[in-house]
């Protein structure tokens, strides 16, 4: 009986310490945060990125940054797939857009691209922020206002169907703030960051 009772004092112990440690590691960060971007999130030669410098104004949160140049919506969502399944993630952040505008991608396709984001987040329970760009803004791209027009609209139908979050990421206003029209300098870095760390404080 005494070493039924030496056992299972063992056995609770060691649950205790496995429940304590848990504990500990899943709250190290207040919130996992998933940027999926293209090579704005990747900056510019001797540039920290927005995703590092948000990692630097908001410590308290673990920011996974998963930037890759040149890419399009279409690749997004494979992305957040692997990202969910590989992480637990809590906010996801989204600023993909200024390539389909450059190439003039279908807008049902970017559309559609962004509705399965937001499908698939809201079906794991995380919160999705798209950063929005007014492509009226990048007219010279594509010479063509209707199409910017309704890329623009696109943000309005998916906020209309789905639990998504914006922030205005490329706008007239932060084009002074770039290098070449788009590609951030460290200002235009810091401000970014700057916003979104007020969205997920």
């Amino acid at each position: 009986m005494d070493e039924k009772r030496g056992f299972m004092k063992h056995i609770l112990f060691y649950v205790g310490l496995f429940f304590i440690a848990l504990s500990f590691f899943s709250s190290v960060y207040a919130s996992n945060v998933l940027i999926i971007a293209d090579s704005i999130g990747c900056g510019n030669q001797g540039d920290k990125p927005f995703p590092v410098v948000l990692q630097e104004i908001c410590p308290q949160h673990k920011i996974i940054n998963d930037s890759i140049g040149g890419s399009i919506t279409a690749s997004g969502y494979d992305r957040l797939e692997k990202g969910l399944k590989n992480n637990h993630i809590d906010v996801v952040i989204v600023t993909l857009g200024i390539n389909d505008i450059g190439h003039k991608r279908p807008l049902q396709e970017i559309y559609n691209n962004f509705t399965k984001m937001a499908s698939l987040c809201e079906k794991k329970h995380v919160r999705l922020i798209l950063g929005t760009i007014d492509a009226l803004s990048y007219i010279h791209m594509t010479n063509d206002k209707n199409y910017c027009k309704t890329f623009n609209n696109i943000y309005y139908h998916v906020q209309n169907i789905y639990k998504v979050e914006t922030f205005r990421f490329l706008y007239k206003e932060i084009i002074p703030y770039t290098i070449d029209g788009f590609h951030l300098n460290q200002c235009g870095q810091n401000i970014i960051a700057n916003k979104i760390s007020k969205k997920i404080q």
